[in-house]
């Protein structure tokens, strides 16, 4: 039989057991910093001459390794007191969330000629004078305003001075963040931004590198948690087997 110590000592070894379950299966909370979502991608001048307007795009991608909710998130370009909010949902690691004017733009068959329709929001309203070919700024903010991610094109300088080259010289093309599709680059000024190849990719995006701030924002509690579990749990075997041949 156990002696009341022994007892004890087991009944603690298994509420940290369930601690650890508990631990597995509960993701930490993530709170947003500037650079977990970054924006990637700009389509302000669908075909040149913008009788396409509904096809203006801006592209969002969770770079944080973990899952983000946007609700009360808002994103706005130059115009005086207006934005957009975002809608309320859990954009996992890895994905894109396209804001596009008209949805029928980034479905099969439709202007970006896509393969399959991404995750998306259509706006009630737009903004009210479009995306700016040759002069705007877009700013992603959180739920408490504050500023997650920004770039500035053409003459505008408010994100970042100098800003990023006006590429919407009536080809098609979209301001792309450099590397788009492997690890996008992001040092917060204008050498993160090109002009995409030929008309923009508003639904294909998957980077495969790893970097360092998803390496950083993993969660290793779980398996803290698993390596002290074990050792307890190894100790707990070697009082039981004592008292045994005592």
């Amino acid at each position: 039989m156990f002696t009341l110590r022994a007892k004890l000592f087991l009944l603690l070894i298994l509420s940290f057991m369930s601690f650890v379950v508990i631990s597995l299966s509960s993701p930490i909370a993530h709170a947003q910093v500037a650079g977990d979502i970054l924006i990637v991608e700009v389509g302000a001048d669908p075909n040149g001459n913008d009788t396409l307007s509904g096809a203006e795009f801006i592209e969002i991608y969770n770079a944080s390794g973990s899952s983000m909710d946007l609700t009360g998130w808002t994103i706005e370009d130059n115009t005086s007191s207006f934005s957009i909010p975002l809608p309320s949902l859990i954009l996992d690691n890895g994905k894109i969330l396209v804001i596009v004017m008209d949805v029928a733009a980034i479905t099969p068959g439709g202007f970006y000629n896509c393969t399959s329709t991404p995750l998306n929001y259509s706006p009630t309203t737009w903004f009210p004078t479009q995306l700016d070919n040759n002069n705007d700024r877009i700013i992603l903010r959180d739920s408490g305003s504050t500023i997650i991610d920004a770039v500035s094109y053409g003459t505008d300088t408010t994100a970042f001075s100098p800003a990023a080259t006006d590429v919407f010289d009536n080809s098609g093309a979209t301001l792309q963040r450099q590397t788009y599709n492997t690890n996008f680059t992001d040092n917060d000024n204008a050498t993160d931004w090109i002009a995409s190849p030929g008309v923009g990719t508003p639904c294909d995006v998957s980077p495969t590198a790893v970097t360092l701030q998803s390496f950083n924002t993993t969660n290793s509690a779980p398996l803290l948690a698993v390596v002290v579990a074990g050792g307890l749990l190894l100790g707990t075997a070697v009082f039981i087997t004592r008292r045994r041949t005592q």
